[in-house]
């Protein structure tokens, strides 16, 4: 069996791996071809297994070469990704061609981190700390604390609950709102998805962080800002088809909600002339709130028990459903 995985992740997580499956040819790509173990180039790959980890995705860089080694692979029974989502045309057709495909929830930890960030910016109106050290200017200014806040978290899968437990550790009262509550979300009340517009105007900070199916509309549309308390902060770790952007530019000038922290566009890169650029009270940042070093840890972690249990015919942790219709 070959298992194809980067020639950078192997060089650090090899050992494991090839603990995994001591039996399988491990294939390491680079964006100069493929190689085995020894160095030796090879042309005769058929990969069963393959990796996509962490590493070739790491500033946003393109992955054709590495797609290039195992896409026409007659044998490719499963590909493992160490993206939180699948929802990229590449694993939709490699679900309905009967490829096992499954993905890892390793981003938790930097994802809430950054919403932190972001929310004890907002809190503490740290801006201003800043512009006033740029003018060596001492002007004191006081600060909302995150103790007794209102929070509401939409999605409550790994990152989500995540969110919850952060936010929860310092004294915040959490909302959180799914289709099902979990039962270990860190939450002070559960709100059900088709009720969100009626608490919104409770919470001081919203938070996106649950999946965008294809052709949805916005979550985050006129009516859902209108909603928001005013002055209230909204966070987008999710996707950015979640927030209609023109919506929220005029409702953030109107100071509902007061300020918008978005990791995600609805467009990827976000065009030079897009108005999300300059606006004093939205804060973007390029889709990397994930990129926590961390993430190679887990992400190796993962593929390697979810290797085991391929090879032993266990069920694998993060797989996707197939498509209606595929066998």
């Amino acid at each position: 069996m070959d298992v194809l995985v980067s020639a950078a992740a192997f060089d650090q997580f090899g050992e494991h791996l090839a603990a995994a499956a001591p039996g399988a040819r491990f294939l390491l790509a680079a964006e100069d071809g493929v190689r085995d173990r020894d160095g030796e180039a090879v042309l005769d790959g058929e990969p069963t297994v393959v990796w996509f980890s962490s590493d070739l995705f790491a500033g946003g860089r393109g992955v054709a070469w590495f797609r290039s080694a195992f896409i026409d692979s007659p044998r490719l029974a499963w590909v493992h990704s160490s993206t939180a989502g699948l929802d990229s045309p590449l694993f939709t057709q490699l679900l309905a061609r009967g490829v096992r495909v499954s993905s890892a929830h390793i981003y938790a930890v930097p994802l809430a981190e950054y919403v932190l960030r972001a929310a004890l910016d907002h809190f503490q109106r740290a801006d201003q700390w800043r512009a006033a050290e740029a003018d060596r200017a001492w002007r004191p200014h006081e600060c909302a604390e995150m103790a007794g806040s209102t929070w509401l978290v939409v999605g409550l899968g790994n990152i989500g609950r995540r969110i919850t437990q952060v936010a929860t550790a310092l004294g915040a009262n959490v909302l959180g709102a799914d289709r099902i509550e979990p039962s270990d979300a860190s939450i002070h009340e559960f709100v059900a998805a088709n009720e969100l517009l009626g608490h919104l105007s409770r919470c001081d900070v919203v938070v996106l962080a649950r999946p965008a199916a294809p052709d949805e509309p916005p979550l985050v549309d006129t009516r859902f800002l209108a909603a928001m308390r005013p002055g209230s902060l909204l966070v987008n770790v999710a996707r950015g088809s979640l927030v209609d952007e023109s919506a929220l530019v005029a409702a953030v000038d109107r100071g509902t909600p007061g300020r918008a922290v978005l990791d995600v566009m609805a467009h990827e890169p976000l065009p030079d002339d897009s108005p999300l650029w300059a606006h004093p009270a939205i804060t973007i940042t390029p889709h990397s709130a994930g990129q926590g070093l961390g993430r190679y840890r887990r992400g190796a972690e993962v593929f390697e028990q979810n290797l085991r249990a391929f090879l032993a015919g266990c069920p694998i942790h993060g797989e996707a459903a197939a498509p209606a219709g595929t066998s």
